[in-house]
């Protein structure tokens, strides 16, 4: 995977790799690991999904819930909330996702310290408004990993000009 980022970087396309936050057996170590060293390998987009209980799942069985300790919210499923009309009555029909938030490996706050690194690497690495800073570091021997960690210390400040943006996005993750 490392080398196709290499030769897309080369040849100027983008990459993508996408990671799945909760997975059992993660730890909050692992994840930060996977997203930085997909960073430092060149990756354009590191995007981290919610692991979701689909009905059906081997992980969404009651035994595999008690052997990894796995603990769920339930939520509205993004753009599916939306007024329908049947029989001349209006209603809200929207699709529920269950999502797995916590785990034995992984703590609900450590699921939402994962959630905040994954919101840094969206607004500061992902978009790739500083594509060209980024490619001045490497160039300087400078890992990218190091400057997004920085920003998301940084975004975590109380005193960050990002703390209601990432104080909303922690509140929204833990209703």
């Amino acid at each position: 995977m490392i080398g196709v980022s290499h030769e897309a970087e080369a040849r100027g396309a983008n990459s993508f790799s996408e990671l799945i936050l909760g997975l059992p057996g993660m730890t909050k170590d692992d994840h930060f690991k996977s997203v930085l060293e997909l960073i430092d390998a060149g990756i354009n987009v590191v995007r981290s999904h919610q692991f979701l209980m689909l009905p059906g799942a081997e992980a969404s069985n009651q035994q595999t819930r008690e052997k990894y300790g796995l603990q769920t919210r339930f939520r509205i499923t993004p753009d599916t909330f939306d007024s329908y009309r049947l029989f001349e009555k209006s209603f809200f029909s929207p699709e529920i996702d269950e999502v797995c938030v916590a785990s034995n490996t992984m703590s609900f706050e450590e699921y939402v310290e994962c959630r905040t690194l994954d919101l840094t690497v969206e607004i500061f690495y992902n978009n790739g408004i500083f594509k060209e800073l980024f490619k001045f570091l490497k160039s300087n021997d400078i890992l990218a990993s190091s400057i997004i960690l920085k920003a998301h210390e940084q975004a975590l400040r109380p005193d960050s000009l990002l703390d209601p943006v990432y104080e909303g996005f922690v509140l929204a993750t833990q209703e």
